[in-house]
């Protein structure tokens, strides 16, 4: 039984988290997609590409990968050459609980552009979608871990003792999913 509901939940995830269309996808922010800035510059096409779950990001000019690193803090700089010119692409996380990142490109010296997408944005049913996904994945990591601790071990305390870790860690993701709800309602009025 309690199989079969990790698997329930794994199916709403996917659901939840379907690919978006691919023109759609720029100025937006998703677990599947990550953040996707697109901007301008004279003939060039610029499409830049941050990971929402591993930290990678990617550069495109004209869809050509100019650059990619993996990037473990709040900021982060691709300094590159395309046809001659430099360019550096600078990250910055500017709101860890609305999960807002900006995005600013330089060319010889020059800002040429500067967007931010934030995670936690737009309607109350968006947010809530969004927080209801991170929730459920933080149900389904405690649901798998308290069974594997119990395949392992064999023995019910254990497992008793991982349920009460799930449950605190669920109460935990509660909280900070309250958090974001107050967070997000401030910011609308």
């Amino acid at each position: 039984m309690a199989i079969k509901c990790i698997c329930l939940i794994g199916v709403i995830i996917l659901m939840m988290t379907e690919d978006m269309d691919p023109h759609e996808k720029y100025g937006k922010a998703s677990y599947s997609n990550g953040y996707w800035y697109y901007f301008e510059d004279e003939e060039n096409d610029i499409t830049v590409n941050a990971s929402a779950w591993s930290g990678k990001e990617r550069v495109f000019i004209n869809d050509e990968l100019v650059s990619s690193k993996r990037r473990l803090t709040r900021q982060s700089s691709h300094a590159f050459h395309y046809h001659g010119v430099p360019y550096e692409v600078q990250f910055r996380l500017t709101s860890f609980l609305a999960g807002e990142h900006e995005c600013r490109i330089i060319k010889a010296g020059e800002e040429i552009g500067r967007k931010r997408i934030a995670f936690y944005s737009g309607s109350a049913s968006d947010v809530a979608r969004k927080i209801t996904q991170f929730f459920l994945m933080g149900i389904f990591a405690g649901a798998g871990t308290v069974m594997l601790a119990g395949l392992l071990a064999d023995d019910i305390d254990t497992v008793d003792f991982g349920a009460g870790v799930a449950t605190g860690l669920a109460s935990v993701g509660a909280v900070f999913t309250l958090v974001l709800i107050i967070k997000h309602l401030r910011n609308k009025s």
